[in-house]
């Protein structure tokens, strides 16, 4: 038995196995580069761990049952034509996470205000709920319409976040992408005047000054048709896991989780029963 096979044994009775596996192509690597012998313990140690993270990944992959592994590479854009191998492409710098603007982020103006208000004044019941609400919307209780109806004649702080967070609907109503451009440098002349010289909506300010920032890419969601909907849905679903839980003791059981809330686990428990 040569040294090799000997060390790589060794290895083995360690249970790194990856690093024994590989061991020829990793000293290969270390001559051909001449690296010193620390850095050359430090690449047989960062080959074992991703060798294992991979590994975990997969097995994770494979648990959660997923109908299969899609990537943008094997797109067959001849079979779908409602969207093109461009539009593909542009999937791939992940701008599309700017292109529209963030829900969640949008119930975190008037969270951020209502938050600072509430130290110095009193607020009606109910007003944490409310404000993740829309007067448009059908299934709001009375109590919630009473509340939000009660925020509006306020002229509060959170009253004035709330509003302006609302009208950032009057946006994603725009039939064209020349109507955006112009619905977002009025809505941002009218908004920014309004909380000037208001201290508590300094969120709000930031918040708006990121919007003007990034109005080009939001006016590319009209022409591109991508949206990151979705992935902030799926999102909400995991962070409420997480509070749920109140924390996870490492980051392998959240990861388990989010693996686990996203497989199709239910929809083969109904599956099952039905037959």
């Amino acid at each position: 038995m040569g040294q090799i096979e000997l060390t790589a044994g060794r290895y083995r009775s360690l249970r790194l196995g990856a690093i024994a596996g590989n061991l020829t192509d990793l000293l290969d690597r270390a001559e051909a580069n001449e690296v010193s012998y620390l850095a050359f313990a430090d690449m047989l140690v960062e080959h074992e761990r991703q060798t294992r993270e991979a590994k975990r990944i997969d097995l994770y992959r494979r648990q959660a049952g997923f109908p299969s592994d899609k990537r943008l590479e094997g797109f067959d854009c001849r079979h779908q034509t409602t969207i093109t191998k461009r539009q593909v492409n542009a999937l791939l710098d992940f701008a599309f996470l700017d292109n529209r603007d963030n829900s969640s982020a949008r119930r975190g103006w008037a969270r951020s205000v209502r938050k600072k208000e509430r130290r110095k004044q009193g607020h009606p019941k109910s007003l944490s709920w409310a404000l993740l609400k829309s007067l448009e919307n059908k299934n709001l209780t009375p109590k919630q319409i009473a509340t939000l109806q009660e925020l509006v004649a306020d002229q509060s702080a959170t009253s004035d976040a709330w509003v302006i967070k609302e009208k950032l609907r009057w946006i994603q109503k725009a039939p064209t992408p020349r109507a955006v451009r112009w619905r977002i440098t009025n809505y941002l002349k009218i908004m920014k005047s309004a909380v000037m010289e208001k201290p508590l909506l300094r969120p709000v300010g930031k918040a708006l000054a990121t919007l003007e920032r990034r109005a080009d890419a939001v006016v590319r969601r009209w022409i591109s048709g991508l949206t990151n909907a979705r992935l902030e849905g799926m999102n909400g679903l995991f962070q409420a896991a997480r509070t749920r839980a109140r924390g996870y003791r490492n980051e392998a059981n959240f990861i388990s989780m989010i693996y686990l809330i996203g497989s199709p686990v239910g929809r083969l428990f109904d599956k099952a029963k039905s037959t």
